[in-house]
Parts: structure tokens; C-alpha cells; sequence
């Protein structure tokens, strides 16, 4: 196991489960624990000892209201701790500025209200510093996530005004260091060719090939 993830009740599974979602797709090992810190705070060292003593090296915790639970659990371990800020009143605003304004040395790092999902894209990167594999999916996963973008502007009515660097940069929010060197990846292995006329990249048939492959493999 190399994260696991925390939330105070069961009835935040469904906001939880981008999280395990996402760890998924990268093949990544998770377990996942419904502990409260208010209810059952000696329940939860045992548990985050256990986990420490297995493995884990991340920590992805979801709480809501007070949402107490990330700034306990990174109070009580050294691993990273990303906090997700769950909607359970005023628009989740709450839980966000209870997660986010940490004291000082035991910071959280903190996503968007609700966005699991992003929080264990987070860990997926932490992990990758340390693992070729994980380094390579993730390597994979931003370049499908460019062809895709540009597969659904392709040929389209849009594609002149989609499918170029500043429109690109602006929908994936990437900045243009990050885009320019995927995009050359992709220009070099045959899948994207530039139209400098244009001002556009276009998908090759060998790039329209694998964008069909990346559909039917995430069931788009």
C-alpha cells in the first residue's frame, strides 16, 4: 500500500471516491478508512501508525464542516498530507479555510471543495519522485490528456481557434515551458504535426489512431 485515504463518515464516500479513481488508473495501491477525529482520535493514531508501518507514503484526507481530520492526521505523521475540503455547509467554505491555514511546520497541502480526484493526482506525483514507473504513467497520462484535447477541436468548425498554443495553454492550464515540451514529444513520435502557417497543431492519422485507442480504453 503506498496511500491511504481518510474521511470522518461514511456518507462522504461518493466525494471520496475520485480519489481511489484516480489511484486506479495509475495502478497505485490505496486503502481507505472512515475514522472521525472527534469520535474516535485513539482509534485513528492506531490506525496511522499501522498504515505508516505497512508502507503508506502519502496521506489523502476528506473532511467537511470543522474538517479537523487532515490537520490532526499531519499533527500525528511525517508523510505528506493532502486535504480535500468536503461541501457540508456554506458551499464547503468552511472546511477549505479550516484546511488551508495550517500553523506553521505542519502544513497540508490542499485541493479545490470536493476535488478528491486532484488530491490523488497529487500523490500520484509525490510518488512519482520516487518511482520510474509511476513517473512513466504519469508522463502517459498528460500526453493523452493533450491528444484528447486536441481530437475533439480536430477538423472541427473550432480546431483554428482550439487547437492552437494560447488556447491550448489556457483550456489544459498548463503553462507554455510544459505544453511546448509535450507537444514536441508528440510532434516527434508522429502523432501531432505543427501548421506554422496556421498557427495550429493538427492530429496525424497516427494520432487520430491513438486517440481513438485512449477513448475506448477510459470508456469515453
Amino acid at each position: 500500500m503506498k496511500v491511504a485515504i481518510f474521511f470522518g463518515s461514511k456518507s462522504d464516500t461518493e466525494k471520496m471516491k475520485g480519489a481511489a479513481n484516480c489511484l486506479k488508473e495509475f495502478g497505485i495501491e490505496y486503502e481507505a478508512y472512515v475514522l472521525s477525529a472527534h469520535r474516535v482520535p485513539e482509534k485513528l493514531e492506531e490506525v496511522l501508525a499501522d498504515v505508516e508501518k505497512r508502507g503508506a507514503e502519502v496521506i489523502i484526507a476528506g473532511a467537511g464542516l470543522a474538517a479537523h481530520l487532515p490537520g490532526v492526521i499531519a499533527s500525528k505523521t511525517v508523510l505528506p498530507v493532502v486535504g480535500v475540503p468536503l461541501n457540508g455547509a456554506i458551499g464547503g467554505l468552511d472546511a477549505l479555510y479550516s484546511i488551508v491555514q495550517m500553523p506553521k511546520s505542519i502544513p497540508v497541502a490542499t485541493v479545490g471543495i470536493d476535488n478528491s480526484y486532484n488530491a490523488a493526482m497529487l500523490a500520484v506525483q509525490i510518488i512519482a519522485l520516487k518511482y520510474t514507473e509511476i513517473k512513466e504513467k504519469l508522463v502517459k497520462f498528460r500526453k493523452e490528456m493533450l491528444i484528447l484535447h486536441m481530437a475533439n477541436h480536430t477538423l472541427g468548425s473550432n480546431m483554428f481557434s482550439e487547437n492552437g498554443m494560447a488556447s491550448m495553454k489556457y483550456h489544459l492550464a498548463w503553462n507554455g515551458l510544459m505544453l511546448k515540451n509535450y507537444m514536441g514529444r508528440l510532434i516527434s513520435a508522429g502523432y501531432v504535426y505543427e501548421d506554422k502557417k496556421k498557427g495550429i497543431y493538427v492530429l496525424t492519422d497516427k494520432g487520430m489512431e491513438l486517440q481513438a485507442q485512449i477513448k475506448h480504453t477510459y470508456g469515453l
